[in-house]
């Protein structure tokens, strides 16, 4: 990875900056996105620190990934950034996203939040991305990270919860969303020269601020900040495996979808991903046709 680009979306906390430090140890330019622009410019100072050299450039670009509009724009920007650069994209890490515990909320593009954060961002970046791709031969690797073979079976009619929507409702629905799109991914490239490798991680409970990003109750989020570090590996641990399937060679051969587990070994494909072909194609056609109109 030394010397390539790696992008990382939720990169200002959590797996996503621990991530980003590891990227730069190893000589990679990293471009971070996420809200907060304090705990950025933060991550940024650490990967420079981190560096072995000054050759790598850290960027931090402040973008709200539930804005479809922005996240195309950032796109745009990104890839023209990548081209003065004459870049050579390695990795892009898209774990921007949370639990929403509270009342379904809309975006002002009329997008339920969640879904907007946790599927159609991450589907939307991979979407405008991928022009550039595969125009080189980079051997690119795309790693979802969210919850690889946690979805199940869903409403294909009311995928943003119009009806009866409860935090774990939606997070059922963006595993599964993801698991088809990354299984569609695969397989619609893999026989393409530029080599692309897609990959969704279930990281496994991690002791991070998910609760409280979330909007969970004090009660609730706050014990939990307390005992999560005794009972579940660390950001820092989980982002060991989210680099090296991100970069090691032994993950180079995956040029079939890679639904992974916590510790990176790939999953067997849970029953209701069994004959999924049309639904692939659904949500596929679902997805573009949304992020068109916006």
């Amino acid at each position: 990875m030394k010397g390539k680009a790696v992008l990382i979306v939720g990169g200002t906390q959590g797996m996503g900056a621990a991530s980003a430090l590891r990227f730069a140890a190893m000589g990679s330019s990293v471009t971070i996105v996420g809200r907060n622009s304090l705990l950025g410019e933060g991550v940024v100072s650490r990967m420079r620190a981190a560096a072995p050299s000054t050759d790598s450039r850290f960027r931090f670009r402040q973008l709200d990934v539930t804005s479809m509009k922005g996240c195309r724009e950032f796109c745009h920007s990104f890839v023209s950034d990548l081209r003065s650069e004459q870049a050579q994209l390695g990795a892009v890490v898209l774990c921007a996203g949370n639990l929403n515990y509270g009342p379904r909320r809309l975006t002002s593009e009329g997008l339920e939040s969640g879904f907007a954060l946790n599927f159609l961002s991450r589907f939307l970046m991979i979407r405008e991305l991928l022009p550039f791709i595969l125009e080189h031969r980079h051997d690119t690797r795309i790693v979802n990270v969210l919850g690889a073979g946690n979805g199940g079976s869903i409403d294909y009619e009311d995928l943003q919860l119009e009806h009866g929507f409860s935090f774990i409702r939606a997070a059922v629905v963006h595993a599964t969303l993801t698991d088809l799109t990354t299984l569609e991914l695969g397989q619609r490239y893999k026989d393409h020269p530029s080599k692309p490798c897609f990959y969704h991680m279930f990281p496994g409970v991690v002791a991070t601020n998910a609760l409280a990003n979330g909007g969970f109750p004090c009660l609730i989020a706050k014990p939990a900040s307390w005992v999560a570090p005794l009972l579940f590996p660390s950001a820092e641990k989980v982002s060991k495996t989210i680099v090296s399937i991100a970069s090691d060679p032994e993950y180079g051969h995956h040029r079939s979808p890679g639904l992974l587990g916590p510790s990176g070994s790939e999953i067997r494909v849970p029953g209701y991903l069994k004959d999924s072909k049309d639904k692939q194609l659904q949500i596929w056609r679902v997805a573009n046709e949304i992020l068109d109109r916006i």
